[in-house]
């Protein structure tokens, strides 16, 4: 497989196209009421865990501290999020709302949720609960781990067929798809 014939097959690529697009699309549709589709999802995020520590945040949002640390600071300057001490572990903060970043949040949200329901109508709302129902998989741990113990997995595949070359075997998608545990709704 050449460079061009794997562009159409890679898994990351294809994510990332279909993520700047919708973030395009999301971002445009919100414009209007002042935030990012970014931005509010992270309000809304911290609005559901109440006040979570910054890697409790980090963790959910599936994000390093840093970027998370840089998509906040529209949020910290605006007064919609304040960070402060954890008075449990004063090493970390914790991420609070605002009664300014409630209203913003709700305002957002009405905007959202006419960009969501766009969103259904272009894709189609039974494609788009399975598009989201996947992307919920893909973004879990266990497909994470399911990942990254991939080699560990094909290796021991290799084992038990008594295959010793060192050609690249093709993946055992059955066996993959069935590591990933779907997330609880």
């Amino acid at each position: 497989m050449n460079a061009m014939e794997a562009l159409g097959t890679c898994g990351n690529a294809s994510l990332r196209k279909a993520t700047r697009r919708v973030g395009q699309l999301f971002d445009d549709a919100m414009r209007a009421g002042g935030l990012r589709a970014t931005q509010q999802h992270l309000l809304a995020q911290v609005s559901a865990m109440q006040a979570p520590t910054m890697k409790k945040l980090a963790s959910a949002l599936v994000m390093d501290l840093s970027a998370l640390g840089h998509t906040l600071q529209p949020l910290l300057r605006d007064g919609y999020v304040p960070l402060s001490v954890n008075k449990d572990d004063r090493r970390s903060k914790l991420v609070m709302i605002t009664d300014l970043g409630r209203l913003k949040l709700e305002s957002s949200t009405v905007l959202w949720r006419d960009a969501h329901s766009r969103f259904e109508a272009a894709l189609g709302k039974e494609r788009a609960e399975q598009l989201l129902e996947i992307l919920d998989a893909v973004a879990s741990p266990s497909f994470s781990t399911a990942f990254r113990n991939f080699e560990v997995l094909r290796n021991a595949e290799k084992s038990q067929r008594g295959v010793e070359t060192a050609s690249r075997p093709r993946r055992s998608r059955p066996a993959l798809q069935a590591s990933i545990a779907r997330p609880p709704k």
